[in-house]
């Protein structure tokens, strides 16, 4: 068919998402800023005490920010990586794990991936990885 794509799915292990993460982070961090900058414009914009050429130049700057902010996450997409939400900076990284497709997660602020969830679960289900687990439970087929 023409204009159509298939993507297949990377899929990650616990090491492989923590080393991806360490060349991705600076751009994540960069999208959150300016998610926060462009919900800040918003609420200047819907004030509605801005004389209208004010106005004007803040939905100018709020364009900008929203194609900056798409640039940024198709760059992420395109390593295989899921951005989940730019309030926390939170991204998710397919992963097999005994056979079942599941995540690992993360958020700003934390170190290193060190949590999983089912693809079910989401955030909310978080499970911390198990150092002490055998390493071969996360599979690598890409």
């Amino acid at each position: 068919m023409f204009g159509t794509t298939t993507f297949r799915t990377r899929y990650f292990t616990p090491f492989e998402a923590n080393q991806t993460l360490r060349r991705v982070t600076p751009d994540l961090e960069r999208a959150v800023e300016r998610a926060h900058q462009h919900e800040s414009l918003i609420k200047a914009v819907n004030s509605g005490d801005l004389p209208d050429h004010e106005r004007e130049s803040l939905m100018d700057e709020l364009e900008q920010l929203q194609q900056e902010i798409q640039s940024i996450v198709e760059h992420i997409h395109g390593l295989g990586i899921e951005v989940k939400g730019l309030r926390d900076g939170l991204i998710d990284f397919p992963a097999l794990r005994g056979g079942q497709e599941v995540c690992l997660c993360w958020r700003t602020g934390e170190a290193i991936v060190s949590h999983w969830h089912t693809l079910h679960d989401g955030f909310a289900g978080r499970i911390p990885l198990d150092p002490n687990e055998d390493p071969g439970v996360w599979e690598w087929c890409n």
